[in-house]
């Protein structure tokens, strides 16, 4: 079966993307409303202490060293930001 998985926008984009990690994971996934996340779209648990965070990207027709570029210029410190901030387990 084929999807166009431009048709969707952003925000389902991010539902599936959050939707498959917890398929695959087969763990809980909280996912975030769209706001002031810091661009993180989910996150799940690890164990009792470790946080696994989700951040989806849909740049459709984006070539793919562009869209690593962004990761790595923009995207990365958005997710090195929430480490260490003492979250803990729900």
């Amino acid at each position: 079966m084929e999807y166009d998985f431009s048709k969707l926008n952003d925000r389902e984009f991010e539902t599936l993307g959050a939707s498959i990690v917890e398929k695959i994971s087969k763990k809980r996934v909280e996912k975030f409303k769209a706001g002031r996340d810091g661009g993180v779209d989910g996150r799940f648990w690890i164990g009792k202490k470790k946080e696994g965070t989700i951040q989806c990207k849909h740049y459709v027709e984006t070539p793919y060293s562009t869209l690593i570029s962004k990761l790595k210029s923009e995207e990365v410190n958005k997710v090195k930001s929430r480490v260490g901030k003492g979250e803990s387990h729900p």
